[in-house]
């Protein structure tokens, strides 16, 4: 029997909350256009307690009120970013200080993941094999709560240590924990594995050492299907020249690929993406064969989240949910 797919989309693909758009109204927006769960920011949850006067545990459990109110599932916290393998053990401190917090959050908001995105952090302040054992620390804590939190991995195109789903199977099978998995991106598979086909999709600093068709294939028939938990569906567009009027510019130095990534992640099916999702998603849907439930997530990033008009949220929710309902069409998904 296939696998139970259930469609997310995380929070501040619906709007970005430095225009005004409310963790509230968007959680709203995905639930009246037919979305059953959903993935919470943390940049939204803090700018609603911010506005609301509130802490970010009184805010989560406003957020979790209406949740419950609306019967939608919560999916996720996220992104904490660039937490494992600090070399300043004094700043790592701080940083599982926040870490810790996060969690007391997802317990609150029943958010049964907390998304850490692989460091991203230059390698000369980073080790991947102390980022490891930081990993264990913070999955066995996560363990202690009740129900237990499980940390979300996600490796990106431009992480300094962790760029492949290859890459993020070795780091899970070392951590070795039942509450620690990954996420699956396919910006950030696709954006990797086919810059040599693109010449829009910007350059690794690490080339790829495997097409995206060979990649592909392995993950359909990886015997480590299990780690995997959760898929983010969206593509890649050029970065937009001029940028939208409210968005901050970008750091010229930072990688391509983020930027890219934080300025044009379209909605698949939508006007010019670049990436094969098809490819990618039949890759995953493959995999999870065996699986009896798994979430796909729309995490995209449009110019469109930046106006202010306060119809965005609801216009973003209808366009993520007539992706979701042509991919699964196109990928025979019931």
């Amino acid at each position: 029997m296939p696998p139970q797919i259930v469609p997310a989309i995380v929070t501040l693909s619906l709007g970005r909350p430095e225009v005004g758009h409310h963790l509230l109204d968007k959680i709203r927006a995905a639930k009246r256009v037919g979305f059953p769960a959903i993935e919470i920011s943390y940049f939204c949850l803090a700018a609603y307690a911010d506005k609301a006067g509130k802490s970010l545990l009184e805010a989560a459990q406003d957020a979790r009120a209406l949740l419950d109110e609306l019967e939608l599932e919560s999916v996720s916290l996220g992104p904490l970013m660039n937490f494992e393998g600090i070399l300043d053990r004094s700043l790592h401190a701080e940083k599982f200080k926040t870490a810790t917090a996060w969690l007391d959050l997802a317990h609150v908001l029943r958010a049964p993941l907390v998304q850490l995105p692989a460091s991203m952090l230059p390698s000369s302040e980073t080790s991947l094999e102390l980022g490891i054992a930081d990993l264990i620390e913070l999955t066995d804590l996560a363990a202690k709560y009740h129900p237990p939190v499980s940390i979300l991995y996600e490796f990106t195109s431009w992480s300094t240590h962790v760029r492949t789903w290859q890459d993020a199977i070795q780091v899970a099978l070392k951590v070795d924990r039942p509450n620690f998995s990954i996420c699956l991106d396919a910006f950030h598979i696709g954006t990797y594995l086919e810059h040599a086909n693109s010449a829009q999709i910007p350059a690794s600093s690490m080339p790829a050492e495997q097409s995206l068709a060979e990649s592909m294939a392995e993950l359909a028939r990886t015997p480590h299907a299990s780690k995997f938990t959760l898929y983010q569906l969206t593509d890649a567009a050029p970065v937009p020249n001029p940028l939208p009027a409210n968005q901050p510019a970008q750091d010229p130095a930072a990688p391509g690929l983020q930027t890219m990534s934080r300025t044009n992640r379209p909605y698949p099916f939508t006007e010019g993406g670049l990436l094969p999702l098809l490819d990618i998603s039949r890759a995953v849907l493959e995999m999870q064969r065996s699986a009896t439930r798994c979430i796909w997530s729309m995490e995209t990033f449009v110019p469109r989240a930046w106006a202010e008009e306060k119809g965005v949220p609801d216009e973003l929710a209808a366009v993520a949910w007539q992706s979701w309902i042509r991919m699964k069409r196109e990928l025979g998904i019931q």
